[in-house]
């Protein structure tokens, strides 16, 4: 990556980056491929976080930033790296799995846009409405996640509790 780069937004800059990086003799296509894929992956997440009507858009902006100035620190090092020294790289060929508390935050997001009303009731009770609108794949992947669901409903909550 040249200097000349500088000024362009980080988007161009990690292109760019990328394209040179595979341009360059015997690149590790797989690292470099994996982490495209991983990058687009997150900026996928990204967009599904900001077209959530509940969603905190500074946090999906920071998430998204993060991912862009990531691959753009990969792409950079494996500029720079010697060729020697690609067969220390790893494939990314996936994303890691996401936290439960993404996992949380995505499940809040597509049943509250199927209607269906969270409620925390303390000390450590979840009550999610109407019950009937569940299918039993879904209770079976929020019962896990009850504790990151529940913190989640409660971040999100809009309310001033006397």
């Amino acid at each position: 990556m040249t200097d000349t780069n500088a000024g362009l937004p980080i988007e161009d800059r990690v292109r760019i980056a990328y394209q040179e990086a595979r341009g360059k003799p015997n690149a590790p296509w797989q690292a470099l491929d994996g982490a495209w894929k991983k990058l687009a992956g997150s900026l996928h997440s990204y967009q599904v976080m900001i077209n959530s009507d509940l969603s905190d858009r500074r946090r999906a902006e920071q998430f998204k930033q993060k991912a862009y100035e990531d691959a753009e620190a990969f792409f950079a090092r494996v500029l720079s790296m010697d060729p020697c020294q690609f067969h220390t790289l790893t494939p990314m060929n996936a994303a890691p799995a996401p936290s439960a508390e993404h996992l949380a935050a995505h499940w809040v997001d597509r049943l509250t846009r199927q209607g269906i009303i969270f409620e925390v009731v303390r000390p450590s009770k979840l009550v999610i409405s109407p019950a009937s609108r569940l299918k039993q794949q879904e209770r079976d992947a929020i019962v896990p996640l009850k504790k990151e669901i529940m913190a989640e409903v409660e971040r999100r909550k809009d309310a001033w509790t006397l």
